[in-house]
């Protein structure tokens, strides 16, 4: 290779305005009653990543 591919290239980084769950919102997704495996993996998995998120905000 005589070049570096990335020689030329640029990392732009867009500015997102974030949202939060409100209780109510948090509540339902505990309770809602999934039928699938796999989407009862995925609410697990969500709630591993936020809840020690959460312990740093309270």
């Amino acid at each position: 290779m005589d070049q570096d591919p990335f020689y030329n290239y640029k990392v732009l980084f867009e500015t997102v305005e974030r949202e939060f769950l409100y209780e109510e919102e948090v509540q339902t997704l505990i309770e809602k009653n999934l039928l699938l495996d796999r989407l009862k993996l995925v609410r697990e998995m969500f709630f591993l990543a936020v809840i020690p998120a959460w312990s740093i905000l309270i």
